[in-house]
């Protein structure tokens, strides 16, 4: 794409020949159809004219044609006389069907290739253009391009306020782009907070189901705890009494064999006087006894008796 004056004071080549043809003066275009109708040529004060179909190339640094035929008297190509831009120094006026005055004929940008216009902008002037910023349009079905004035539809001006630029319409992309950031991050946000509260009660749930997963294996454990402790006490309370029992029958085993022993020694002793030998004893007489002498047992006979 390419603004149209930038084509301005390119050279004409003609191919063919290998010649200059001259400069181009201006690029004369057709707004209604939205098209290049051709070129005006300068040479030496003499003006000519090409039409767009006859232009092989529109380079960046000159215009080529085919050859020097293809450039005309400019007095032959009255179309091209009548759609002509004509000086600078008076723009074609932009009004509305309904007479409003919109502005001036500014940029025209067109496809070199194609041959077609791309955009145009419209100025308000210079601190209007500051401000509110040129409007810019493509073709425009129903305007009217005359030789003074260009007239656009009243509803293209509805739209005017989609186009807004200058201070105004970079503000308002600012403030648009401000709120669009402030959505997006309040949004943003609120995702953030959302997933954050999920994966939080996610969280608190795990960590609920292994406290209790915690819990009932501590229980577990400490019940198998108490009751191996239990059969311990019980083990251990069954060999103190297995120990105990063997204990008193040894006790009570070695009592009965010392009192069997000393019942014997007593049988075979006299009950009187003692004597175990069966010799006879000597009877103390009822004297000696105080008259109370007893009757020996072993068989041996008191003094009173002899």
């Amino acid at each position: 794409m390419r603004e149209i004056s930038s084509i301005v004071g390119e050279p004409v080549i003609s191919v063919a020949e290998g010649v200059e043809l001259g400069r181009v003066g201006e690029i004369v275009i057709d707004l209604a159809q939205g098209a290049v109708m051709g070129m005006i040529i300068e040479r030496d004060g003499v003006e000519q004219g090409v039409w767009a179909d006859d232009v092989a190339v529109i380079g960046p640094d000159a215009v080529m044609l085919a050859d020097q035929t293809k450039v005309q008297p400019l007095s032959e190509m009255t179309a091209l006389i009548e759609r002509r831009r004509g000086s600078l120094d008076k723009p074609l006026q932009v009004l509305t069907q309904s007479g409003t005055k919109v502005g001036v004929l500014a940029d025209i940008y067109i496809d070199p290739q194609s041959r077609k216009v791309v955009r145009y902008e419209i100025s308000g002037g210079p601190l209007r253009d500051l401000t509110d910023g040129t409007l810019s349009f493509a073709t425009i079905d129903g305007m009217v391009h005359g030789r003074d004035i260009i007239v656009i539809p009243d509803e293209t001006i509805a739209r005017l306020p989609e186009q807004l630029g200058g201070l105004k319409g970079a503000w308002g992309r600012l403030s648009e782009t401000l709120r669009d950031d402030y959505k997006g991050a309040s949004e943003k946000a609120g995702r953030i907070y959302k997933v954050s509260a999920e994966r939080l009660k996610d969280a608190v749930e795990t960590a609920k189901e292994r406290s209790q997963e915690v819990s009932k294996v501590s229980a577990e454990r400490l019940k198998d705890a108490v009751e191996s402790a239990k059969e311990k006490s019980q083990e251990v309370s069954k060999a103190i009494g297995e120990k105990y029992e063997h204990a008193r029958e040894a006790v009570e085993s070695k009592v009965e064999e010392l009192t069997g022993d000393d019942g014997d020694e007593a049988d075979d002793r006299c009950p009187c006087c003692g004597d175990d030998d069966g010799a006879e004893a000597e009877v103390p007489s009822s004297e000696e006894t105080g008259g109370d002498a007893c009757t020996p047992c072993c068989g041996s006979k008191s003094s009173d008796d002899q």
